[in-house]
């Protein structure tokens, strides 16, 4: 029998636990990779429940590994690989993007690609890969001593480049504001200084074959920046209200830009903007892989449409059903 390769962590995957049940129905095997965010006696305690999804796999068709290296994730699969049928992999969740993308173009399957795998990992990379959409912003520099000296536009926002869930993203409201945050972050963590753009965000969450968008739709994102230096998600609205027919296209358009400018494959893409108040799209982040929090379940509450069943449609190569 033919298997996917399932690459995961529990929190992540109770979001899609929808894909045991679709793999069944398609006549193929989930082969699951839980990573290091996964806690061992969590694992061990959903799978001796009768009640769990998690109950139905077999020992040999789940490893629990340590980290996210791509050594580390060759090590897991290699078996598999050689006595299984392997017909697709699927990265849910955003650690293993790197990994996943690498081992699904060596074996030839469908994914987003190692290079778009790449780049929606590091922020720097995305300003690199898509300057049109880019904010204005620098680099710090190793020692960041004298970085941001010659930074002028204020307020700013400092962020690691390759952290995910707006972890370590201050807002920044003039120079000296800058040095007291540096000790707060790795000595080999790469930052950001960027202006700070103003307006509503969005995220575009797309289905994509073969480089061609197949699907996307506008998710309105509420947060807490008011008032405070964090920057927290506290709801989503799918699809998105108040945008006018040209601000979708605006949105949508610069959404494909950017897949594109990245190369990216096949799978599901999660891309942040913001809309200024003159229509401006400034590309925030990127993901290649499913969007977090539930906003897969709210698209399908908002058009019907499955989404777990077209990310395991993309993975083994057939065309997914989508929105209308």
């Amino acid at each position: 029998m033919t298997a996917v390769v399932v690459i995961t962590d529990l929190v992540v995957l109770a979001k899609h636990l929808r894909l045991l049940d679709l793999t069944e129905q398609r006549g193929v095997t989930p082969l699951f990779v839980f990573g290091p965010e996964t806690p061992a006696e969590e694992l061990a305690r959903h799978r001796g429940d009768p009640a769990h999804p998690l109950f139905r796999l077999k020992d040999e068709d789940l490893r629990h590994v340590t980290d996210t290296s791509l050594d580390t994730l060759l090590r897991a699969v290699a078996p598999w690989l050689r006595e299984r049928s392997v017909r697709a992999v699927l990265n849910v969740g955003e650690v293993f993007v790197e990994a996943a993308g690498a081992l699904a173009q060596a074996l030839g399957l469908p994914g987003p690609g190692t290079h778009a795998a790449r780049v929606c990992r590091n922020k720097v990379l995305q300003r690199l890969a898509a300057p049109a959409l880019a904010p204005r912003w620098t680099l710090l520099d190793a020692s960041r001593s004298t970085a941001a000296d010659d930074w002028d536009a204020f307020p700013a926002v400092l962020k690691p480049a390759s952290r995910m869930s707006s972890s370590g993203v201050r807002a920044v409201a003039g120079p000296a504001a800058v040095a007291p945050l540096l000790p707060d972050y790795g000595a080999d963590e790469l930052l950001l200084l960027e202006e700070r753009i103003g307006g509503r965000e969005f995220s575009v969450e797309s289905l994509v074959r073969e480089g061609r968008v197949l699907w996307a739709g506008i998710t309105a994102k509420d947060t807490n920046e008011s008032g405070t230096s964090f920057f927290t998600e506290t709801g989503h609205t799918s699809p998105a209200p108040r945008l006018t027919p040209e601000q979708e296209r605006l949105l949508l358009g610069a959404n494909t830009d950017f897949l594109r400018s990245v190369w990216f494959g096949t799978g599901m893409s999660h891309t942040e903007f913001r809309l200024t108040a003159d229509d401006r799209v400034v590309l925030m982040e990127a993901a290649a892989r499913p969007p977090g929090d539930a906003i897969t379940r709210l698209w399908r509450l908002a058009t019907g449409m499955d989404l777990d069943a077209a990310l395991l449609d993309l993975a083994l190569g057939n065309e997914p059903a989508t929105a209308a």
